[in-house]
């Protein structure tokens, strides 16, 4: 692999996963309970994929050229604004108060983003056991997809009307001294 990547290669490779999150996040917005947050998470995941692949970047800069140079390059910028956005989109996600599939989606496809950057990009390659898994894994996650979608659109699983809501502190000390009586 190469060690840097020329910025209008990383301008179009950008535009492209931004536009993504952008759709994402916009059609996210439009849905609700699990498909809501499976969309969301996917986008919080390719937001923290780019983050990871500029993070390759910074620390060649910083190795070869110092702390100084590091702070003059654009891509640490770029990663203190793609992690705000992420932690943003993941945020709305998780207050759907459905997590499995926010944080399914999002562990899925930071990794799965940042392999496909980094051979894209960073010429990086992989061997072919490695491709074998990543197909096998491919699938699998296309399976976990249309389950998602399917359990959105199902009414008797009801899986819109299961909240997570935080307890009220004052009643979490309440029961513990409850029950420590």
């Amino acid at each position: 692999g190469r060690p840097s990547v020329p910025t209008g290669e990383w301008l179009i490779a950008g535009g492209a996963v931004l536009g993504a999150v952008a759709g994402l996040v916009i059609a996210g917005r439009k849905r609700t309970g699990a498909l809501k947050a499976a969309l969301l998470g996917t986008g919080a995941g390719l937001a923290f994929g780019l983050v990871s692949c500029l993070t390759k970047e910074v620390v060649e800069v910083f190795e070869d050229d110092g702390v100084v140079a590091m702070f003059e390059d654009w891509q640490l910028y770029a990663i203190l604004a793609l992690g705000f956005v992420g932690m943003t989109i993941t945020q709305q996600g998780l207050q759907t108060g459905i997590l499995p599939p926010e944080v399914a989606t999002s562990s899925i496809f930071n990794p799965a983003i940042s392999v496909v950057l980094g051979l894209a990009l960073f010429e990086e390659t992989i061997h072919r056991s490695a491709v074998d898994s990543v197909a096998a894994e491919s699938a699998r996650l296309r399976q976990i997809e249309s389950r998602i979608a399917q359990i959105d659109t199902e009414n008797d699983l009801a899986i819109d009307d299961v909240v997570i809501r935080p307890e009220p502190a004052h009643r979490i000390l309440t029961a513990r001294k409850t029950v420590a009586s």
